[in-house]
C-alpha cells in the first residue's frame, strides 16, 4: 500500500473510521505523516455524517482525589461497560480545591470530534480519541461562585476551517428584580485570546447544540419565566450574528415538561418530555428559513424505574439506529430504535470511586483527527 499514490491514500483514508485510523499510525512512519496530516483531517470531516457516533459517558469520581473521566461506553449483555485502554479513561481532569470549594469540570458543548468543557478557572478543548487538550487563553468570569451562569458553545466555519468557542456570560445580576445583562466573548482555535463581540443573545440561555453552522440554546427559564416560553436563541458561526427560533407552536414548556435540543440527522430537533408519563414528542425543524417544525416521533417508552420517584429524563441524544435517553434518577439509559420501535434498557456499570452514578452525563460523538499540538500546549 505504500507505493499507492498519496492522493489515492488519502482517499481510503479519508473514509475510515477515526478509531481505527489512529491505531494505524503505529503500522509506519509513512502512515503516521498521513494520519497525522492536517489536509487528511479536513478530508475526513466532509466524509463524518457515514462515521458511526460513539457513546460517550462523563463521570465524576469523588474517592481520595476528585476526578472527571471520560469512557466510551459498549453493550455487554444489557450492561453499559467503559472500554478502556490500558485501564485509561479517554480524559481524566484531576479537580483541585480552591477557594469556592472543589473545582467540577461541566462538558459544555461538542462539535466535530472535539469537546468544549469548563471549570471555574479554566476552558478546555480536548479531542478524546486522540488523548489531546487544549486550556485556552483565561476569561474574566464575573460570577465565579456560580458556574452554571456562564455558557458555552463550540462550532465550525465551515467558510474559514476554523472551530470557535462561544462565551455567554452575565455581565450583571440583580437577583431581587431578575434584572440581567448578557455579553458575548468569540474564541477562534489558534489565536491568543478571546474577543468579546456587539451582537448578544436576546435572552438567557441553557444548554447548547451545534446544527447547520449555528450553535442553539434551550432559553433559561430561571428569568422571565412567562417571556421565554417558545424560543430558541441561535448564533450563526460565520456572521457571529444571534437570533431567535420559534418553538413549536404545540409544545409543551416548563418544569414538568423538560426539553432538550439534539442532532437528529442534520436537522435541529426538540426532546420533549413528560415528568408524569412515558411519553416523549420529538419535533424537527425541517425548513430553517420558514422555521417549519414538524412532529416527527410520538415515543412511548416505559421501564418500572422510569418516572418513579425522583426519575426523569435528564438528556437525549441520537445513535447510529435511534435515541438514547438518560434516566436523570438512576444509573439507567434507554435506546429507542426508531426503525423497529423498540426499547432497550441498559445499567451503566459503577465503576469504583464513583458515588453519585446518578449524575453521569451520556452522549454520543463522532470522532475526529485534528491534532491539537499545533494550537498550543497540551494539558
Amino acid at each position: 500500500m505504500a507505493e499507492l499514490p498519496r492522493e489515492i491514500m488519502d482517499n481510503i483514508f479519508s473514509r475510515l473510521p477515526v478509531k481505527l485510523l489512529l491505531r494505524f499510525r503505529c503500522v509506519s512512519k509513512l502512515w503516521c505523516n498521513i494520519i497525522d496530516d492536517p489536509c487528511l483531517a479536513n478530508m475526513h470531516r466532509t466524509q463524518a455524517g457515514d462515521e458511526e457516533p460513539l457513546v460517550l459517558l462523563l463521570l465524576g469520581f469523588h474517592d481520595r482525589i476528585e476526578m472527571s473521566s471520560l469512557y466510551e461506553l459498549e453493550d455487554n449483555r444489557g450492561v453499559l461497560r467503559p472500554i478502556t485502554s490500558n485501564k485509561q479513561p479517554l480524559l481524566n481532569l484531576e479537580s483541585k480545591e480552591t477557594e469556592n470549594g472543589i473545582e467540577q469540570y461541566y462538558l459544555q458543548s461538542f462539535c466535530k470530534g472535539l469537546l468544549c468543557i469548563s471549570s471555574l478557572s479554566k476552558v478546555i478543548l480536548s479531542n478524546p480519541l486522540r488523548k489531546e487538550s487544549l486550556i485556552l487563553p483565561p476569561v474574566t468570569l464575573e460570577y465565579k461562585s456560580m458556574p452554571n451562569f456562564e455558557s458555552y458553545g463550540l462550532g465550525f466555519d465551515t467558510s474559514t476551517n476554523m472551530y470557535k468557542a462561544v462565551h455567554v456570560f452575565y455581565k450583571e445580576i440583580d437577583f431581587d428584580t431578575m434584572r440581567y445583562k448578557l455579553g458575548t466573548r468569540v474564541y477562534s482555535l489558534g489565536s491568543t485570546s478571546w474577543r468579546e463581540i456587539s451582537s448578544i443573545p436576546s435572552y438567557p440561555i441553557w444548554k447548547p447544540i451545534y446544527v447547520n453552522e449555528a450553535i442553539h440554546w434551550i432559553t433559561d427559564t430561571r428569568f422571565e419565566i412567562d417571556n421565554l416560553k417558545g424560543k430558541i436563541v441561535s448564533f450563526d458561526i460565520g456572521k457571529e450574528e444571534f437570533q431567535l427560533t420559534p418553538h413549536p407552536a404545540d409544545i409543551h414548556i416548563g418544569s414538568f415538561h423538560p426539553c432538550y435540543l439534539i442532532n437528529l440527522r442534520g436537522d435541529l430537533a426538540i426532546v420533549e418530555s413528560q415528568s408524569c408519563s412515558a411519553s416523549v414528542v420529538i419535533w424537527v425543524l425541517k425548513n430553517w428559513n420558514t422555521k417549519q417544525w414538524v412532529k416527527e416521533f410520538s415515543l412511548y417508552i416505559a421501564a418500572p424505574s422510569m418516572y418513579l420517584g425522583n426519575s426523569y429524563i435528564s438528556s437525549a441524544c441520537p445513535s447510529e439506529s435511534g435515541l438514547i435517553f438518560k434516566d436523570g434518577g438512576t444509573s439507567t439509559v434507554a435506546h429507542y430504535n426508531l426503525g423497529s420501535d423498540e426499547v432497550e434498557w441498559y445499567k451503566i456499570c459503577k465503576l469504583t470511586g464513583s458515588k453519585r452514578m446518578d449524575l453521569l452525563q451520556v452522549f454520543s460523538f463522532k470522532g475526529s483527527l485534528i491534532s491539537l499540538k499545533s494550537y498550543g500546549k497540551l494539558m
